[in-house]
């Protein structure tokens, strides 16, 4: 481990040590994620009538959704903050990588929401210390274990506003600032429902953007997911982007596919399996890169504080897809973030 890397895991390390530790009255406490208070819950269900076919549908909905809920909560890419969370949100992730061609690499990113005050949680300040565009727009559980240690050393910071909008559906806007001064502009629309009354539940997220000089680009992301037993889930993820940046390169469409199965271990350990693939329609229609990782994430010593092994191997097209394995760690603090605890479902009532 070199001296850089070496400093990086003990920053975190002495953080954590420092910070004042709380009871376990005070870890447990705060406002429950289905409460009011959080905003739109796109797990809750109007009923109609308390008929039993009604309560029933109600029943079939939460089944569905409630397990996506957890996965996106606690399987959270290190680069993003939990949106639907009301409230100021702080992510402190630390992480190395080692590969077996001796391309090893570390990180250390910084990301929150700072909601202000008065303003009923419809605009905050968020801020992030990496400066690229594809970690904002991309599938939200897409870690890309190869790219840790490629950021560019950059910022962003932006005012997010969110309108008042219905059950399972959601529309903020940023503005803000890049790097070297560069401004942005970014406007998004999220949709969730059951598919009729299957196990199946829909997704469906709209990116619209401009950014100083690369112009403008829209990023169009469709999510399938399932439960598949009590404790473990399917998703589906199929993504595409265009760009004026990438028309000037002759790329067209860029297309990022993935599915993956999560387990839920335990209150506070998961495990993810991944497989993707992404890449160009032009000039010819190709992948650049196959990929496939195991994710082990856990919550230990304090609710806030996580580590995770990832274990990976992807093929990239420039190397005539050449197999490169490699593992990432990750330390992580977190701080204003709801606790993704597993809550048990509700039965179906009769009558």
């Amino acid at each position: 481990m070199s001296a850089k890397e070496s400093r990086l895991l003990s920053l975190l390390v002495v953080m954590i040590l420092v910070s004042q530790p709380t009871t376990a009255a005070e870890e447990l406490s705060g406002d429950d994620e289905f409460s009011d208070d959080s905003g739109p819950n796109p797990c809750r269900h109007e009923l109609v009538s308390q008929g039993w076919l009604d309560r029933t549908h109600g029943w079939m909905s939460r089944t569905v959704c409630g397990p996506s809920r957890w996965v996106d909560g606690f399987f959270a890419r290190p680069d993003d903050v939990y949106e639907d969370a009301a409230g100021t949100q702080l992510r402190i992730v630390g992480a190395n990588r080692w590969q077996d061609n001796d391309d090893d690499s570390s990180e250390f990113n910084i990301r929150g929401k700072v909601e202000l005050p008065n303003l009923q949680h419809r605009l905050s300040l968020v801020f992030d210390n990496e400066n690229d565009r594809n970690d904002e727009l991309r599938d939200g559980l897409d870690t890309r274990p190869e790219e840790v240690g490629q950021d560019d050393g950059g910022f962003r910071s932006a005012l997010r506003w969110a309108a008042n909008m219905p059950d399972r559906m959601n529309v903020d806007i940023d503005v803000g600032l890049r790097s070297e001064l560069t401004t942005f502009v970014r406007a998004r629309y999220r949709w969730f429902t059951p598919i009729g009354k299957s196990l199946w539940a829909f997704r469906f997220t709209q990116k619209g953007y401009w950014e100083d000089p690369e112009g403008f680009g829209s990023n169009s992301l469709f999510e399938f997911d399932r439960p598949v037993t009590l404790n473990t889930s399917f998703r589906f993820s199929s993504e595409y982007e265009l760009t004026e940046e990438n028309n000037e390169l002759n790329r067209d469409w860029y297309f990022n596919q993935n599915a993956r199965l999560y387990w839920q271990l335990g209150q506070r350990t998961g495990l993810s399996y991944s497989i993707g693939l992404d890449g160009y329609t032009d000039p010819v229609a190709a992948v650049e890169n196959w990929r496939t990782s195991i994710r082990f994430r856990q919550s230990i010593w304090r609710p806030w504080f996580f580590w995770e092994l990832e274990p990976y191997v992807y093929w990239p097209r420039e190397f005539g897809y050449e197999g490169i394995s490699g593992v990432v760690i990750r330390l992580e603090v977190q701080a204003g973030l709801p606790e993704w605890e597993p809550r048990s479902r509700p039965a179906a009532s009769s009558g």
